[in-house]
């Protein structure tokens, strides 16, 4: 029998995102990868960071983005690091009021989470 869907809390699902939510993910690879068009592949179940710091953490996935981004690869190819610095210091006051501001913070990122519901919905109704 095919019910009507429910939003829920995530959760309420997935109670600890290492253990229960990453879990989900990695056994719905295949299902990610043909909903959201994406090539993922060899999943690791998240390892412990040991000693790492959150900043080492940051800059590790920031890296393996950079490294692994062809527009990325690209967009540096052309652009120098002085127009990197430019770029940042151009919206640094952006950057320091988001992080420093938790209710400035909290307009962005609802946007984007109802931005990516929206484009979620649209995913599962072409499926």
């Amino acid at each position: 029998m095919i019910e009507k869907l429910q939003r829920i809390p995530l959760r309420e699902v997935w109670k600890h995102e290492a253990y229960d939510f990453t879990k989900y993910l990695q056994q719905n690879i295949d299902v990610l990868n043909d909903l959201l068009d994406f090539t993922l592949s060899n999943p690791e179940y998240e390892q412990s960071a040991g000693s790492f710091s959150e900043e080492d953490k940051v800059f590790k996935s920031f890296r393996d983005r950079l490294y692994g981004d062809e527009a990325v690869r690209k967009s540096a190819e052309v652009n120098t690091p002085e127009n990197a610095r430019e770029m940042i210091d151009e919206h640094f006051d952006f950057y320091k009021k988001f992080n420093d501001d938790k209710d400035f913070r909290e307009a962005p990122l609802h946007m984007m989470y109802a931005d990516f519901q929206q484009w979620l919905g649209e995913g599962l109704s072409n499926h």
